[in-house]
């Protein structure tokens, strides 16, 4: 795993982990993945190719702001 950013969301600071689905079964066969109790993002190495990452990485914000304004 290697940590990519360390942006500020709603306040507090989360990270963007550069992972894979042997390190997060989760991941699998996704994407990206936003877990928010633990302040994190994934991106996942095997399917994302690196030009890919800033999207995968809004996205996942995109879901990471939800949790921090209340949202499910």
């Amino acid at each position: 795993m290697k940590i990519l950013a360390r942006p500020n969301i709603g306040g507090a600071e989360w990270q963007i982990i550069l992972a894979n689905a042997e390190e997060i079964p989760e991941l699998e066969p996704n994407q990206g993945l936003c877990k928010p109790e633990r302040q994190t993002i994934y991106i996942n190495e095997r399917e994302v190719p690196p030009e890919g990452y800033a999207y995968v990485a809004a996205h996942e914000m995109g879901h990471a702001t939800i949790f921090m304004t209340g949202g499910k």
